[in-house]
């Protein structure tokens, strides 16, 4: 911690036995292991619509006329190395798994899944009494040409899809096109259209918009829990199948989430002696796969599918419509425009009076003032804390004109940040807003906007914000809340 930090209780989780432990708990158990035959009724649900739907589904998805353009034929080589030049937040350890690559003098499509280790997710800030994450590391050829065929595949899924009979739309949405994100969300908000029923997806995150025979519209935010445990091998085929993978690439694919995961010991890294394996008895949803993506868009999509032939009346009805499919969700009602989130992402109206999604400022709190081992650069301190403030938040800010946000961002007339870079190939331009806009999304009184708005302008290097007013916005963006005093360690 260096400050200006916002208080939580939230906690980086060390990387050490106990909790590799906990989280290989985590990742092998059952979703709900205090209710026996859940996890099996789940996965006999999905398999059931799946096989009783899919040709159904498959007619829908493939009916639009562009589809006959979608092709696997390519020089995989060189749109790997085009991948490399998009900006992207992976973008350097693309680089440097590719001079990996090269180096070895290793070719292509012959090393798809050498092996399949599992790790603890990095730099993951868990709740109060929560286990850390697996991600499973399938090596770098795997992750490389893996990730060039999903992107593939992502291009096409990115697209409407209609069923005329019903008046429903399902749309995936890119996680970097936020222009996209914000047609789609004001449509559903202000049902600036004539269906009857919109889901917009990208992974386990969705936002639907519903009308019911009383012509009352149902909006919310729709998450799906533990959504990598939640795949069936018939699921992650089907998902094959549906986006028409090459023979050899889909072999491949299925390879990966079969193969046995090594979990090595953290404290003998170098023996790498210590290890525990485990052998899937059948196909999985690894965290870390590169179609993890897809594979969670497509069950929304069977989501979706499952709410056009039942036709729910009720935000109950539509729970047990993702329970159809094997899915639990959680249903979070929108009831103003800016309760509608996806991909951290909120509806805020700027200073012309138009609607644009931003970065949800808890995600901007949560991240300043700390950093994983120690601080970039040589010398000063205060000035290196300084300039890796300044690159963090002018990251996070990218696309937000709002003076009092401004002061996170240290001044610094000689540091130079390369923002086109940490812009990641947005394609939302710069807007001005002001800050109780970017609050309403959080119910505050007009004291606790107050309280924030001078926080903001009073901050500093070393300080440590501890605020009920801030405790709003961690609930509602996290699920966080206020730390007790005694573990607030505050600088010397």
């Amino acid at each position: 911690m260096y400050g200006f930090l916002w208080a939580h209780n939230g906690h980086k989780l060390e990387k050490n036995n106990k909790n590799l432990r906990e989280a290989i708990f985590r990742t092998l158990n059952l979703r709900k292991p205090d209710q026996p035959g859940h996890e099996a009724q789940m996965r006999n649900a999905q398999m059931q619509f799946i096989r009783h739907n899919k040709n159904d589904i498959y007619r829908l998805f493939w009916k639009n006329p562009e589809s006959t353009s979608y092709d696997f034929d390519f020089e995989l080589k060189e749109l790997v190395e085009q991948l490399l030049l998009i900006r992207h937040k992976k973008r350097l350890l693309r680089i440097h798994a590719y001079d990996d690559v090269r180096r070895e003098g290793l070719e292509y499509l012959a090393l798809w899944c050498r092996k399949a280790e599992g790790k603890m997710k990095p730099d993951e800030i868990a709740k109060a009494n929560k286990y850390g994450r697996i991600i499973i590391d399938f090596g770098v050829a795997a992750s490389l040409q893996g990730v060039m065929y999903s992107s593939i595949a992502k291009m096409f899924l990115s697209r409407e899809i209609y069923h005329s009979e019903s008046g429903s739309l399902f749309v995936f949405v890119p996680k970097n096109d936020d222009l996209d994100i914000c047609r789609y969300m004001t449509m559903m908000f202000f049902s600036r259209h004539k269906l009857n029923f919109i889901l917009i997806a990208c992974g386990d995150d969705a936002c639907l918009a519903k009308k019911n025979k009383n012509n009352v519209w149902m909006k919310a935010n729709i998450d799906v829990n533990s959504c990598d445990q939640s795949q069936t091998p018939v699921h992650l085929e089907w998902t094959l199948e549906l986006l028409q993978f090459p023979r050899d690439v889909a072999r491949a694919m299925c390879l990966m989430k079969s193969a046995p995961i090594t979990f090595y010991s953290t404290v003998d890294k170098g023996m790498r002696k210590d290890r525990v394996r485990a052998t899937p008895l059948h196909m999985h949803m690894p965290s870390g796969s590169p179609d993890t993506t897809l594979v969670s868009t497509t069950g929304l999509l069977n989501f979706w599918y499952a709410c056009v032939i039942n036709d729910p009346q009720t935000p109950e009805q539509i729970v047990d419509c993702a329970a159809d499919v094997g899915y639990d969700v959680d249903y979070v009602p929108v009831e103003k425009a800016e309760d509608y989130q996806f991909l951290k992402r909120s509806l805020t109206m700027d200073k012309n009076g138009e609607y644009w999604p931003t970065l949800n400022l808890g995600v901007i709190f949560r991240a300043s003032g700390c950093v994983r081992g120690d601080l970039p650069g040589r010398g000063c301190i205060a000035r290196r804390a300084c300039e890796f403030q300044r690159a963090l938040m002018t990251g996070l800010l990218a696309g937000i004109n709002c003076d009092e946000l401004s002061y996170l961002k240290p001044a610094a007339a000689d540091i130079v940040i390369d923002e086109s870079y940490l812009h990641h190939g947005s394609k939302s331009p710069s807007r001005d807003y002001d800050l109780h806009d970017i609050l309403n999304r959080y119910d505050l009184t007009v004291c606790e906007e107050e309280e924030i708005r001078h926080m903001l302008l009073c901050n500093g290097f070393g300080k440590v914000v501890y605020s009920k007013a801030v405790e709003k916005v961690y609930k509602k963006d996290y699920g966080l809340e206020l730390p007790s005093l005694k573990s607030i360690h505050l600088p010397q």
